[in-house]
C-alpha cells in the first residue's frame, strides 16, 4: 500500500469520513500503524467514534494489533476507550465492541494499569462489572501496588460493585506500597458502607497497619470517628497495638486532645492506659505536656501510673513542673501515690526544676507535699545550691525558711552554696547564707574555703564581709598548703594582703613546697608586695622552701638587685645554704650574674669560700665557666684559689674540664691558667694519677710545655691504668722538645708496663708513631716484652701500620729503616701471640712483599703453625687483600710450588684468587711461573676450587686462557683436571676469517682445545710423560741429565715461556710499589679509633684477629659448601 493510501485511511478516521473509510478497509493491505507507533484503532478510540471503531474492527489486520501499546502514551485501544470516555454510558459500547473483537481485558499499560483499574479510577462501575464478567483479574496491581478495590473505596457507590468483586475473589487484605489496605482507605474517605461490607467479609484483617504502623483503628481515632472505632473493636481490632513510634490508639487520642474519643477507648475493656511510645512517654505524660487537666483526671481514673518515667527518667509531675503548669501540678499532687521526689536520669527532682525556673509558687507547693529540699542530683547539687547558682535571692530565702534545709550540703567537688555565692560575687547571698549557719570555713575537694575563693577572684568586698564573720579562719590553706594571703601575693593585690594581715593572717605560713608569702612575692618580682610583707611584724626573711632555697636566692636568680638589697636590709642571711649546700653567692656565680655577685660580696659577712655539699666553691665555678671577670672579682674578696672539693680537686682541676662552650675553653685556657698562677694556685697536688697532665695533653700542647718549663708539676706519677708520662707522649702527634728530658730521667722507667701489658714503645707502635718509636729505640727500650695478648713491638708495628692506613687518619708508607732497627735488637722474630700468630703471619695477611722479605731474612720461620694449626701459607691465601705476584714468587722460591695449606688450597688456587680482584694478567703471570717450575698438575682439579676461573666471550683474556689450557696440557696436566679447573663457557668462541669468501665461521674453543689434545705430536707427548715423571724443580733435574741444551729447552717449554719465568732469584724491575696500590680506597666506617686511647684501637684489631682465626679453624675441619665457592670472573 503506498503512502497515499496510508494517509487516506488515517485522514478518514481523523475527519470521521466513514464512507471513505469503508472503501479503504476493503483493501486487504491497509496500513494500520503510524510512523510514531500509534494504531489506526487507537486514533478511532481517541476520536470516540463508535461507527469508525466498528468499521475498523471488521478488518483482520486491525484485529491483529488490537492489544498493541502505543509508544507515546503507553496505552492500548481498550485503555484509551475507557480513559477518554465521557461517561459510563458512552464508554460501555466501546469496551464491549473491543472485547468482543478480541481485546485482552488484562492488558497492562506502561504504568502497569489494567483496564479494570482504569475503570475503577474513572468510577465506571458498569464498565468494571462488564470487564469482571469477561475475565478481568481483580487482584492485578498498578505501579503503586493498588488493586481495583483500593481505587473504588475512594469513590461513591462503592457498595454497588463491592459484592461483585468479593464474588470474583478479590483479596481485601492486599496492601499498596504505602501499606494501606482497602479498609484503611475506606475509613480514610469515610465510606461507612464500604467499611461495613469489608468488615463483614470473611478473612478481613482489621489490624493491618500502613508502613508507619498506623492501623485502621488508630486512623479512626485520629479522625475522631467513634462509629468506626466501635465497629472495628466489634470485629476484633486491637486497642493496644502500637505503631512504628510505639503509639497506641489511646496515645493518639490523647495527643489530639479529644476527651470524648479518649473516654470511648478507656471504657473498652482491655485498654492499657500505661503503654508508652518508643521514648517511654505515656498517655498521661502527653496530657500533662498538653496541659489538659480533664484528660489527666480521666486517665488517672482508669489507673494511669502517675509515677511512670520516660527514657530520660521524667515523671508526669516532672513534666508539669518543667512547663510551669501550676494547675497540672496541683492535680497530680492530689493523686494518691504521687511521688514528689522522683528524679530524672541525672538525679534532678521536680523541686530542683522549679528552683531552676525560679518559680517560687511551685517550690512552696512541692514543699507542702513533702518535697525533699536536701535531695542531690548526680553532681551533688541540692535545690539550695541551684538557687544560689541562679543568683535568685527570693528563692534562696524561701528554701532557707523551709524546715530541714541543710545550708552546708556541697556538690561532688565539695563546693557549698556559700562558696558558689562567693564565686558569683553576691554579697547579699553570702550574708543571707551565713545568717542561716553556713560554714564559712568549709573546704572543697581542693581544700579551698569561701575566703580562699574570694581572694582568688580579687573580690575585696566579699573578703571583707567574710573576715567580719565570726569564726572565719584566715589561715586555712588548700590541699597544696597555699593560704589566702599567699594567693593575694600571687595576684599582686596589696590591698588584700594588708586586709588579710589585719585579720591575723600568718605571713610565715608555708605551702607543701615550703614557700612563704614573701617567697612567692620575690618569685613574682613584686617589689611593692615584698616591701609590704617585710614591714609586717614577724615576717621571717630567711625561711627557705623544701629544697633550702631562700627568697634572697630567688631574687638573684631573677637578677633583681633591688630586691636583693631590700631583703638584705631586713636581715636576709647571705651565707645561708640550700639542701645542696649552695649559697646565694654560689648561685650568682653559677649563673654568671656579675652584678649580683658584686652586690653580694659588698654585703657584710658574705663568705666567699663557702662551698656546696661536694666541696665546690664559687671560684671553682667561675673557673669552670671560663669567666675571668668573676675570678678576678672573687679573688679581690679573698677567694681561696687552692681550696679543694670533696675529691681533693682545686680550681686548677676545674680549669681543665670541658665547659659549656668548648671553643671558649680553647680560647681562654691560657688566660685562666695564668690568672690561677698569679693568684698563687698550687699545681702539684692536682696531678694525682697524672690527671692534670692527661687533660693538658688532650687540649693544649703549649701549656704542657709551659708546665714542664716552669717545673710546677710532678711528672713521675702513674694513672689508674698504670700509664706514665712516656705512655701519654707516645699517644701524641706533637713532638715535644722536652721528650729527651723524660727519656734520660732515672725516675721514669722507659720500659714501664701498664695494665694492658704495653710499654711506651708498644703504645707508639700501636699508633705507628714513628718519631717516638725511633727515639725510644735509640734509648735502649726493650723490644721483647709481650702484652696481655702476647704481642711484641714487632706485632704491634704491623698492626699499627695497617690501622693508620685503613682508618684513613693519614696515609703513611712502611718505614723499612725503623723495622730494621727493631729487628736489629735482640728480638724474637718468631714470637707468637695468644692465638699463635707470628709477625710473619701478620705481614702475609697484609700482603706486603718487602716486609715479608725483611722478616724472612731476619730468620722468620715459615713453617710455624698458630694454635688452630694454620701456617703462613694459609694466611697468604685466605686473608691477603693484595695480589702481589712478586710476593708469591718469593714464596715459591723459598718453599717450592707444591706447598698446600691445611684446607687443601694450592698455589694454583692462589692464581685463581687473583681474578677476584680483576687482575687477570697477574693470574697468567703466576700460572706461567708454576708451569716453569713444573707444578704437579696431575692434582690440578682435585681441590675445593674446581671450576672457579671463568671469562666472558667478549673479554680480551678469553683467547689467552685457551692458550694457557694448551700450555698446561703440554706441561703434563691431565685434560679432565684442566677443564674442571678452567671450565668453558657456552658462548666462548674464536673467529676465523675466510679472505676469499668473506665469511665468518664460529668454532667452539672447547672443540678447538680437545682437537689440540687429540692431535698432539709424538715429540710433545713424550715431553708430557717426561715432565710428569720429573715433578717439581724440573730445571735442576734436567740440568743434571746432561742432555743437549736444545733438548733441555724443549723439555722446559722455553719455546713457550719467557726466560724470566725460569729465574726466581730476581725481582721484577718494574714493580716498585711494594706489591699493592697505594691509592686503594678503604672503608673508613669499618674502624672507629681514638688516637688517645691505644687500648680501644688495639682491641679493635685483636677481637677481629681472634674471630677470623677461629672461623678459619672451623673451615679447615669440614669441607666447604658449594655456596661458599664464589665464581671468579675477569671483566
Amino acid at each position: 500500500m503506498d503512502s497515499g493510501c496510508w494517509c487516506a485511511s488515517f485522514q478518514a478516521v481523523r475527519k470521521d469520513e466513514t464512507e471513505k473509510l469503508k472503501r479503504l478497509v476493503s483493501f486487504q493491505d491497509i496500513c494500520v500503524i503510524s510512523e510514531w507507533g500509534e494504531t489506526i484503532l487507537m486514533l478511532a478510540c481517541r476520536k470516540q467514534n463508535l461507527e469508525t471503531v466498528s468499521i475498523l474492527l471488521k478488518h483482520q489486520k486491525v484485529k491483529d494489533i488490537i492489544n498493541k501499546i502505543s509508544h507515546v502514551e503507553g496505552l492500548s485501544a481498550l485503555h484509551l476507550s475507557i480513559y477518554l470516555g465521557q461517561s459510563e454510558t458512552t464508554c460501555l459500547p466501546f469496551v464491549m465492541a473491543l472485547v468482543e473483537a478480541g481485546a485482552d481485558v488484562n492488558t497492562s499499560s506502561r504504568a502497569m494499569m489494567s483496564p479494570s483499574c482504569v475503570s475503577a479510577c474513572k468510577g465506571f462501575m458498569s464498565v468494571l462489572a462488564y470487564l469482571i464478567d469477561h475475565g478481568a483479574d481483580v487482584n492485578a496491581v498498578d505501579q503503586t501496588e493498588c488493586t481495583v478495590l483500593h481505587h473504588i473505596v475512594t469513590k461513591p457507590y462503592t457498595c454497588v460493585i463491592l459484592p461483585k468483586l468479593i464474588i470474583a475473589g478479590i483479596n481485601i487484605n492486599l496492601q499498596n506500597k504505602f501499606g494501606e489496605t482497602s479498609l484503611y482507605l475506606a475509613i480514610l474517605f469515610n465510606h461507612e458502607c464500604a467499611v461495613n461490607m469489608l468488615l463483614e467479609t470473611n478473612g478481613s484483617c482489621v489490624d493491618l497497619g500502613d508502613r508507619e504502623g498506623i492501623t485502621p483503628l488508630m486512623l479512626a481515632t485520629k479522625q475522631n470517628e467513634i462509629k468506626f472505632m466501635e465497629l472495628l473493636h466489634k470485629h476484633g481490632a486491637s486497642l493496644n497495638k502500637q505503631d512504628g513510634c510505639g503509639r497506641t490508639s489511646l496515645y493518639l487520642a490523647v495527643k489530639n486532645g479529644n476527651n470524648k474519643t479518649v473516654d470511648v477507648l478507656l471504657k473498652i475493656s482491655g485498654c492499657n492506659v500505661n503503654l508508652c511510645d518508643i521514648k517511654g512517654k505515656s498517655p498521661i505524660m502527653l496530657a500533662v505536656q498538653n496541659s489538659n487537666v480533664e484528660l489527666i483526671k480521666l486517665l488517672h481514673q482508669h489507673n494511669a501510673d502517675v509515677n511512670q518515667q520516660d527514657d530520660l527518667g521524667r515523671t508526669s509531675l516532672y513534666l508539669a513542673v518543667q512547663n510551669d503548669n501550676l494547675k497540672a501540678v496541683d492535680v497530680l499532687l492530689k493523686m494518691d501515690g504521687c511521688d514528689v521526689n522522683l528524679s530524672d536520669n541525672k538525679g534532678k527532682s521536680p523541686i530542683m526544676l522549679a528552683v531552676q525556673n525560679s518559680n517560687v509558687e511551685l517550690i512552696k507547693r512541692l514543699h507542702q507535699h513533702n518535697a525533699d529540699v536536701n535531695q542531690q542530683d548526680d553532681l551533688g547539687r541540692t535545690s539550695l545550691y541551684l538557687t544560689v547558682q541562679n543568683d535568685n535571692l527570693n528563692a534562696v530565702d524561701v528554701l532557707l525558711k523551709m524546715g530541714g534545709c541543710d545550708v552546708n550540703l556541697s556538690d561532688n567537688k565539695g563546693k557549698s552554696p556559700i562558696m558558689l555565692a562567693v564565686q558569683n560575687s553576691n554579697v547579699e547571698l553570702i550574708k543571707l547564707l551565713h545568717q542561716h549557719n553556713a560554714d564559712v570555713n568549709q573546704q572543697d575537694d581542693l581544700g579551698r574555703t569561701s575566703l580562699y575563693l574570694a581572694v582568688q577572684n580579687d573580690n575585696l568586698n566579699a573578703v571583707d564581709v567574710l573576715l567580719k564573720m565570726d569564726g572565719c579562719d584566715v589561715n586555712v590553706s588548700d590541699n597544696k598548703g597555699k593560704s589566702p594571703i599567699m594567693l593575694g601575693v600571687q595576684n599582686s593585690n596589696v590591698k588584700l594582703i594588708k586586709l588579710l594581715h589585719q585579720h591575723n593572717a600568718d605571713v610565715n605560713q608555708q605551702d607543701d613546697l615550703g614557700r612563704t608569702s614573701l617567697y612567692l612575692a620575690v618569685q613574682n618580682d613584686n617589689l611593692n608586695a615584698v616591701d609590704v610583707l617585710l614591714k609586717m611584724g614577724g615576717c621571717d626573711v630567711n625561711l627557705s622552701d623544701n629544697k633550702g632555697k631562700l627568697p634572697l636566692m630567688l631574687a638573684l636568680q631573677n637578677c633583681n638587685t633591688e630586691l636583693m638589697e631590700l631583703l638584705h636590709q631586713h636581715s636576709a642571711d647571705v651565707n645561708q645554704q640550700d639542701d645542696r649546700g649552695r649559697t646565694s653567692l654560689y648561685l650568682a656565680v653559677q649563673n654568671d650574674h656579675l652584678n649580683a655577685v658584686d652586690v653580694l660580696l659588698k654585703m657584710d659577712g658574705c663568705d666567699v669560700n663557702l662551698s656546696d655539699n661536694k666541696g665546690k666553691s664559687p671560684i671553682m665555678l667561675a673557673v669552670q665557666n671560663c669567666n675571668t671577670e668573676l675570678m678576678e672579682l672573687l679573688h679581690q674578696h679573698n677567694a681561696d684559689v687552692n681550696q679543694q672539693d670533696g675529691r681533693g680537686r682545686s680550681a686548677v682541676y676545674y680549669s681543665l674540664q670541658i665547659c659549656r662552650c668548648e671553643d671558649c675553653w680553647m680560647i681562654n685556657n691560657m688566660e685562666i691558667m695564668k690568672l690561677l698562677e698569679c693568684f698563687g694556685a698550687e699545681f702539684k697536688t692536682q696531678n694525682h694519677g697524672n690527671k692534670l697532665l692527661r687533660h693538658v695533653l688532650k687540649h693544649s700542647d703549649d701549656y704542657f710545655q709551659h708546665l714542664v718549663d716552669s717545673n710546677k708539676v710532678d711528672f713521675h706519677d702513674l694513672d689508674k691504668n698504670g700509664d706514665n708520662i712516656l705512655h701519654y707522649l707516645a699517644r701524641c702527634s706533637t713532638t715535644f722538645s722536652c721528650f729527651e728530658t723524660f727519656l734520660t730521667d732515672e725516675r721514669i722507667d722507659i720500659n714501664h708496663i701498664n695494665s694492658t701489658g704495653n710499654t711506651p714503645l708498644m703504645v707508639a707502635a700501636i699508633l705507628y708513631n714513628i718519631p717516638y718509636m725511633q727515639a725510644l729505640l735509640q734509648h735502649g727500650c726493650s723490644t721483647n716484652i709481650s702484652n696481655i695478648n702476647g704481642h711484641t713491638v714487632l706485632h704491634l708495628s704491623i698492626i699499627g701500620f695497617v690501622k693508620c692506613n685503613h682508618c684513613n687518619y693519614y696515609y703513611t708508607e712502611w718505614d723499612s729503616e725503623l723495622f730494621a732497627a727493631i729487628l736489629s735488637k735482640d728480638i724474637d722474630v718468631n714470637a707468637q701471640d695468644t692465638v699463635g700468630q707470628t709477625a710473619l703471619m701478620l705481614a702475609v695477611k697484609l700482603g706486603h712483599y718487602n716486609l715479608v722479605k725483611q722478616l724472612c731474612r731476619a730468620g722468620a720461620d715459615c713453617k710455624l703453625l698458630d694454635k688452630f694449626g694454620k701456617s703462613m701459607l694459609h694466611y697468604l691465601i685466605n686473608f691477603s687483600e693484595i695480589s702481589d705476584v712478586k710476593l708469591y714468587k718469593y714464596i715459591i722460591r723459598g718453599f717450592g710450588v707444591d706447598i698446600t695449606d691445611t684446607t687443601g688450597k694450592t698455589m694454583m688456587d692462589v692464581a685463581m684468587e687473583f681474578t677476584r680482584h680483576g687482575e687477570l694478567s697477574d693470574a697468567f703471570e703466576l700460572i706461567n711461573y708454576l708451569i716453569a717450575a713444573n707444578y704437579c698438575f696431575q692434582n690440578l682439579g682435585h681441590n675445593r676450587r674446581d671450576g672457579m676461573f671463568t671469562v666472558q666471550m667478549w673479554d680480551p683474556s678469553s683467547g689467552r686462557i685457551n692458550s694457557h689450557r694448551k700450555l698446561l696440557y703440554e706441561s703434563g696436566a691431565d685434560r679432565i683436571d684442566i677443564v674442571s679447573k678452567l671450565p668453558f663457557k657456552e658462548d666462548e668462541y674464536r673467529d676465523y676469517g675466510d679472505n676469499d669468501a668473506q665469511t665468518i665461521k664460529c668454532i667452539s674453543k672447547e672443540s678447538e682445545f680437545h682437537s689440540f689434545c687429540n692431535n698432539i705430536c709424538l715429540k710433545s707427548l713424550c715431553r708430557r710423560i717426561i715432565r710428569q715423571h720429573l715433578g717439581s724443580n724440573i730445571q735442576e733435574k734436567v740440568t743434571q741429565l746432561k742432555i743437549p741444551i736444545t733438548v733441555q729447552n724443549f723439555i722446559l717449554l722455553k719455546c713457550s715461556l719467557e726466560d724470566k719465568y725460569f729465574n726466581l732469584e730476581t725481582d721484577d724491575s718494574d714493580d716498585d710499589d711494594y706489591g699493592y696500590d697505594i691509592d686503594m680506597e678503604y672503608d673508613t666506617d669499618e674502624f672507629c679509633i681514638d688516637l688517645y686511647d691505644s687500648e680501644d684501637l688495639y682491641n679493635c684489631y685483636t677481637s677481629t684477629s681472634l674471630s677470623n682465626s677461629s672461623s678459619t679453624s672451623s673451615l679447615s675441619s669440614s669441607p666447604p659448601s658449594p655456596s661458599s665457592q664464589c665464581s671468579l670472573s675477569a671483566s
